[in-house]
């Protein structure tokens, strides 16, 4: 299991208030390229976040009077084993009762010294983003009953190869931003796939590292 160190933060102005969560791996090991390139990936997203929400406030200087801007990350390590590691982190910007959230997602393997993309997963035989559409629809309903189904169905097309996801020791969990689904929606929405459910389309690479 990796070492991972918590990193915060904490900056504030008259107009925006920053708190910064985030992961770095803290661990000396022959795998110090691909930990340094993991770490120095999440940090420059961290900073460039910060900075854009920063320039931003500084630009609508007028509009912000009332208000201050917070500017928000938190992350979770939801995969941590066998030199795989997956670490969501929400990117949050909240003024007065605005709210917009993006995540996005760091699903890396040391042994590999690459970043783990959602066809690594899924066995390419297989059409495994149909596959999961058509289950994904389904758990649509309860969004579609809430919000306007009209938005949604215009709107979303389904997961594609880039889709942005984590990974749970037993099984994926697709995100979705703020307003990405339907500009109706702007919490962030999960939908987890069990491994026990996909079991005939999932690759070898992840019954053998992975769900195991």
């Amino acid at each position: 299991m990796l070492s991972i160190d918590k990193i915060v933060i904490d900056e504030s102005t008259s107009l925006v208030k920053c708190n910064l969560s985030y992961p770095i791996i803290n661990e000396e090991s022959v795998y110090s390229n691909i930990i340094n390139l993991i770490n120095n990936v999440v940090y420059e997203d961290i900073i460039t976040f910060k900075d854009v929400a920063s320039d931003e406030a500084n630009i609508n200087i007028f509009t912000l009077t009332e208000n201050i801007l917070h500017v928000i990350t938190e992350y979770r390590v939801t995969l941590n084993k066998n030199n795989i590691i997956s670490i969501p982190i929400e990117f949050s910007q909240l003024l007065g009762l605005y709210d917009i959230t993006y995540i996005n997602c760091y699903n890396y393997d040391l042994d590999k010294s690459k970043k783990i993309k959602l066809s690594d997963l899924f066995n390419g035989d297989k059409d495994y983003i149909k596959i999961i559409n058509d289950k994904l629809y389904r758990k649509f309903q309860y969004l579609i009953k809430r919000y306007s189904p009209e938005d949604i169905q215009k709107n979303f097309q389904g997961i594609c190869s880039e889709q942005n996801f984590y990974i749970e020791k037993d099984g994926i969990v697709l995100c979705f931003s703020s307003y990405e689904i339907s500009k109706s929606i702007s919490h962030v929405v999960e939908f987890k796939l069990l491994f026990s459910e996909y079991e005939e389309i999932l690759s070898e690479y992840t019954i053998n590292n992975i769900w195991s």
